[in-house]
């Protein structure tokens, strides 16, 4: 009788056990309700995965900044970042080109079918 009482109970715990793997994995997939991604292309035609934001970003600040710190510099405007499920100012800075490329193409946040897609800057 004892030899059934600890099989059952051993029995339990794996059925315990095994089903509460289940549960953990369906828990992965009910939390897994993060954000949407889409395809796009930048204006070179390259493709990127981009995350797709509901809310409509804000408008773009306007910002004041010091001269450049040098005749090579070119200016790369800021622009809102998606973080953390907020949006999130990310101030411009002065960049100098790489080699056979001279002005910078900025990013733009760009109406997608589920939300607003960021379409990252460029230099051409």
């Amino acid at each position: 009788m004892k030899k059934h009482i600890g099989f059952g109970l051993a029995l339990l715990a794996g059925l315990l056990f095994a089903t509460s793997g289940c549960a953990t994995q369906e828990r992965v997939v009910v939390r897994d309700t993060g954000p949407a991604y889409a395809v796009v292309k930048d204006g070179r035609g390259a493709e990127h995965r981009v995350v797709v934001v509901a809310k409509k970003p804000p408008k773009v600040r306007r910002e004041k900044y010091n001269r450049a710190p040098s005749r090579r510099h070119v200016r790369i405007p800021g622009h809102w970042e998606w973080q953390r499920g907020r949006y999130v100012w990310e101030a411009g800075r002065w960049a100098v080109p790489p080699p056979r490329f001279s002005r910078w193409a900025p990013g733009r946040w760009q109406r997608h079918q589920r939300g607003w897609v960021f379409i990252g800057g460029y230099w051409r």
